[in-house]
Formats: C-alpha cells, structure tokens, sequence
C-alpha cells in the first residue's frame, strides 16, 4: 500500500472487484483496500471504491463486491431533505457512528469501521441516509460515506432573498490547537493590489506568511465537476511547504454576505455580490460566523483544519474555490480575469492537475 509502490495495473471504470481485507494506512497516511479482480491481487486507494449495488445485506462476512470509480469527497453541506432509489450500497470511509436516528443527537447504536459496506435504504434528511447490513440497521451521516453522493437532489433552490438554508451536519466539534508559528492578519485594504480591474469580484489570499504550494491543482482527482452541482473543476488546495499547515489562522478571501457555512466540510461561502461566490473548505470556522452575515475581506474566520477538524481530508490544507452563481446553483470558474487572487492569474491551460505545485508567499 501506497503512491510510492509499485504499479501492478491501470483499473478503469466499474471494474469489479473483492475486498480481501481491512483497510491498510500506508505511511503517508493514506487509506488502501487490499482487492482482488482478474486472478490478481494489489492495493487500491480506499476512496475510489464505492460499494456496489445490493438488493439486501448479507449476513455472512463474505467480501462485498465494489467497483472502482473517482474518489467521493464530501465538500458540500448535504440538504435536509432528498430522495434516493431503493437499494443502493455505500461505503464508509471513516470511522462513522450508526446512529438511532437522523440527527446528531440521536444514539449511538455502534461505530462502523472504515471500509464497511451498507445498503442506502432511502432518501438522506438532515444530512443522515438511513442505511442496512450485517451490522443491523440505523443512520449515518452521508458526509461518511463513500456512495452517499446518490442521496444527494438536483441543484439548490434559492429562497427570494437568495438565502439556502442549510441543515445541520455531524462532524467533529474539537478545534485544532493553534500553530505555534502563525502569521498576523493581512491588512484588507492593502492585500489587493492598487490597479484592481472595476469588474474585480476583490479576492486575496485566505492565508498569510510563510510559501504556500498548490497540492492539487485544476481538473484532477476530487477537482472536477461530478454534476450540475458539484463543481470543483478550479479548486486550488493549498499547504505551507514547510508543512505547518494545522492551526495557520485563515481570512475572508473576499468581502460579501455569508451563504452557508457547514462543518462536514470544514466549509463557507461567501456571496462577493458581482455575480461571484468565493468558498474555503476543509477550516475549522468560527462558531460565531453563520449564514446571512457580513464579513470583510481579510477578517480572521477560523484556521486550517487538522486530524480532528471541521473537514480534514487526510492532510492539513485549505480549499479555495470560484463560483459564478446563478440563483439555482453555481459553475466553477478559473482564477482569472476578475477572480483572480490578490492579483494573480491562475488561468485553465487545459489538461490535468494544472498548476499543480506553483507556490506563493502571501
């Protein structure tokens, strides 16, 4: 297990296979299924394995069947309410707790390791999909579950007012100590540069002091767009180079009116009002900020998640992503142009992974 081993073969799309084992943690942190499929055996990474579908759970401990697909992560709050065809599998992908009921709150019937296959029995609300298998039966947050995107309805509606309300979501509350090295606040006013264009949606840095990489870049593994909802096809993922990422304080990219903001995700986004909408994910936010609100560019908003934070993904780093919104959803759009950050382009050059470790000192 692991992105330094050797490759063995190229799986593509819905390619079957058998789960052997239990997920293996390679030393970079990275989670691997052990699989067989065609008479061969390997390694592959756990997030891009969903279950697939089962008509009923099976009381044996036999190897469920899964298929290969793109890695399912979970960056966008989950409405309160949705529908989903009968009869469809997940997978968890991370410790999650099968709960009583469809809330936080409810009990704690028993903690479903990582990698356990259920059966989606219905439509997710407030966030949770109930679900089935040979570990009985409850609600999980769909946040935790690889497969749970099926839960998820056609884009937003916005209310008259261009509010979306947003349902609670289960995530861990602690708050990552803070660095022991942090930057001081960037000044808002300053952090632009002084020949803005007029059309200029006013972005700067989220983060400030020491080099900062890009650790995914445009067009590449989770930074596509999977539907009309979920567009990530320009994010930008961002660690410090020296590796102290945990902790760094984190800015209002922009100045606006809060949309939502959802621990799952570790997420907010914050309406510029020009047509363009700028979130971060994977912040531990501050507990005071909520939707609806006004905030200034360069006001302190929380820090970069780490293990134990609002959306920490396998490493400490901070999303940051364009949308053009248009009222029943969004579409991703480039650094570029109006958007681009604190003055810096960061254009679509086409292919995969673009922009993939450029490196900035803000």
């Amino acid at each position: 297990p692991g992105f330094d081993a050797a490759v063995l073969a190229t799986l593509g799309d819905g390619t079957a296979l058998a789960v052997s084992g239990e997920p293996v943690v390679a030393s970079d942190g990275s989670s691997w299924l052990p699989v067989t499929s065609g008479g061969q055996s390997g390694y592959v990474p756990a997030g891009y394995i969903v279950a697939a579908p089962v008509a009923a759970p099976e009381p044996a401990a036999a190897p469920e069947l899964v298929t290969a697909t793109e890695p399912v992560v979970a960056t966008e709050p989950i409405p309160a309410n949705s529908t989903v065809p009968a009869e469809t599998g997940g997978l968890t992908t991370t410790d999650a707790n099968l709960r009583s009921g469809p809330s936080a709150d409810a009990a704690i019937l028993q903690v479903l390791p990582p990698g356990t296959a259920v059966s989606i029995d219905g439509g997710a609300e407030n966030g949770f999909v109930p679900v089935s298998g040979a570990n009985g039966s409850g609600w999980v947050a769909a946040e935790l579950l690889a497969g749970g995107e099926a839960a998820l309805p056609p884009p937003l509606v916005a209310d008259p007012d261009g509010a979306v309300t947003l349902p609670p979501t289960e995530a861990s509350s602690s708050v990552p100590a803070a660095s022991s090295e942090t930057a001081p606040a960037p000044e808002a006013a300053a952090a632009a540069p002084a020949t803005v264009r007029a059309d200029s949606t006013g972005i700067i840095w989220p983060m400030s002091g020491g080099e900062w990489e890009v650790v995914q870049g445009y067009n590449n593994g989770t930074h596509t767009n999977r539907s009309g909802f979920a567009q990530y096809k320009y994010s930008l993922d961002w660690a410090r180079v020296d590796g102290n990422t945990a902790g760094q304080p984190v800015y209002a990219p922009v100045s606006g009116t809060v949309q939502w903001t959802d621990r799952g995700s570790g997420g907010m986004l914050v309406d510029a009002g020009n047509g363009y909408g700028v979130a971060v994910f994977h912040v531990t936010i501050d507990r005071g900020i909520g939707r609806g609100d006004s905030i200034e560019r360069g006001q302190p908003i929380g820090t970069v998640s780490g293990p134990g934070g609002d959306g920490y993904m396998s490493m400490a780093h901070i999303d940051v992503t364009v949308w053009q919104l248009n009222g029943r959803g969004h579409e991703a759009v480039p650094f570029s142009g109006p958007n681009a950050i604190a003055g810096q382009e960061f254009p679509d050059t086409g292919g995969a992974n673009q922009h993939m470790g450029a490196t900035v000192s803000p």
